[in-house]
């Protein structure tokens, strides 16, 4: 999850990060009008709570301004489903925006620009089968059935397995 402080504080990063993964970088530029939008809907909601609650306090606040609290209520009702949206979108477009890259990951669309950085061990290729058909010759894979109770991909493991 991605740290909204930050983000607002420092767009360029993400916008970089979106850049170097062929992103659409306006996610960042779009997050963060909704954003601002939403904490101004957040604040004057926030202040109309305020001023009905010092209102309500006492009998005789909330009798002579009764107008004044209807009117706080509609618009407060108002507000409340807008910053619900509001929340809604910028949820939405937060979680589209990936956490940002560190300075090392390559440049590049997909794992194939990826360095090897380390090898560990020898490297045995041979050319065995693989291990989906020697488990279903030995009796331990059921796949034809797995894909018919399942779907594509999925095994059912048998015997010894």
């Amino acid at each position: 999850m991605i740290d909204v402080e930050q983000l607002r504080q420092q767009p360029d990063i993400y916008r970089d990060s979106l850049k170097k993964r062929y992103k659409d970088e306006s996610l960042v530029d779009q997050f963060l009008e909704l954003d601002l939008t939403w904490r101004q809907v957040t604040t004057s909601a926030d202040a109309l709570r305020a001023e009905r609650n010092n209102l309500s306090h006492t009998k005789e606040g909330a009798a002579a301004s009764a107008s004044r609290l209807t009117e706080i209520k509609t618009t407060l009702q108002a507000l409340s489903a807008q910053e619900q949206d509001l929340e809604t979108k910028r949820r939405d477009l937060l979680t589209r925006i990936p956490n940002w890259l560190a300075d090392d990951v390559p440049v590049g669309e997909g794992e194939t620009a990826n360095k090897i950085v380390k090898t560990a061990g020898d490297r045995k290729l041979n050319d065995g089968r693989p291990h989906e058909e020697l488990m279903t010759s030995l009796g331990w894979l059921d796949t034809a059935t797995a894909a018919k109770t399942s779907g594509a991909r999925y095994r059912f493991l048998k015997g010894g397995a």
